[in-house]
């Protein structure tokens, strides 16, 4: 790992020392509201104070983000990645905003040409279609303890917005940038007062994607991380970290910050660690 990801996971480890149901009874929304954030009163160890709606961010038994570890991970579980579709998005097909706490990424109009399937997770009988995808920095999930340089989130819901899934990628941070962000970066605007900007250039190559959820992953059954923590979220984490350059990541830091919530009490995951260490035993 490179000095600048273990500088990251320093500087994430002292900051963050503050510290399967799959149906929800209710839409799977984050509220439109601008009182909290990752800072001292309104920051995550005060969420739950903030509003009545956001209680779940301290009394859930199925929140997230998580420590991972080998008791949820694919290759252990036998569990297979669920069908996902996710084809390049064409020139103006998707803008970016600012939303102050991550800079969210959201198709519109037409995302793909062609006979191109439902852009989205296929659970059994159920579609789960994608919405948006985000930024955290640093990481929100470790794995084995090991925080990363950053992570994307690529939301899913379905229809009726009663069920929610997350693809949630680790960013592992290199010298060289990646071209994919490059793209994404160029685009975003400065701060939350000014609007969506569309990315007209190119298409968005999703390869890199699609190819990390083909090896060893993680799943189970948590929360949003940020307000108001709704859970009943599946979340589908590749054991494979994407890339991005430190300076990448600078970009990306000088607009959002530190944006990470701690790990968190969840019950799945813990009864899942214990149940693995006593089958080692």
């Amino acid at each position: 790992m490179s000095p600048a990801v273990l500088a990251t996971a320093a500087l994430a480890a002292a900051l963050i020392t503050l510290m399967m149901p799959t149906a929800l009874a209710a839409p799977v929304t984050a509220p439109e509201t601008s009182e909290w954030t990752y800072d001292a009163r309104s920051g995550p160890a005060y969420w739950a104070d903030l509003s009545a709606d956001f209680k779940a961010c301290h009394d859930g038994q199925y929140q997230s983000p998580v420590n991972l570890h080998s008791g949820i991970e694919s290759s252990t579980t036998g569990r297979k990645f669920p069908e996902w579709s996710m084809p390049p998005f064409v020139a103006g097909s998707m803008s970016v905003k600012n939303l102050g706490h991550t800079v969210q990424y959201s198709p519109e109009g037409n995302t793909t040409t062609g006979d191109a399937p439902l852009r989205g997770l296929r659970f059994g009988d159920d579609e789960l279609a994608f919405k948006q995808f985000h930024f955290h920095t640093p990481s929100e999930h470790r794995i084995n303890g090991q925080y990363y340089a950053g992570e994307l989130h690529m939301v899913h819901k379905s229809a009726d917005g009663k069920r929610a899934a997350v693809v949630g990628f680790l960013i592992d941070a290199t010298e060289v940038d990646n071209p994919l962000f490059s793209q994404l970066l160029d685009y975003i605007p400065k701060n939350k007062l000014e609007p969506a900007a569309p990315l007209r250039d190119g298409t968005l190559d999703t390869t890199p994607f699609v190819a990390a959820t083909k090896g060893d992953f993680f799943t189970y059954s948590g929360s949003l991380t940020t307000p108001p923590c709704t859970e009943g979220v599946t979340w589908l984490v590749p054991a494979s970290p994407l890339q991005m350059s430190v300076k990448q990541l600078k970009k990306l830091e000088e607009v959002i910050g530190f944006t990470a919530r701690p790990t968190q009490y969840n019950k799945e995951v813990a009864d899942a660690k214990s149940e693995s260490a006593a089958a080692e035993h």
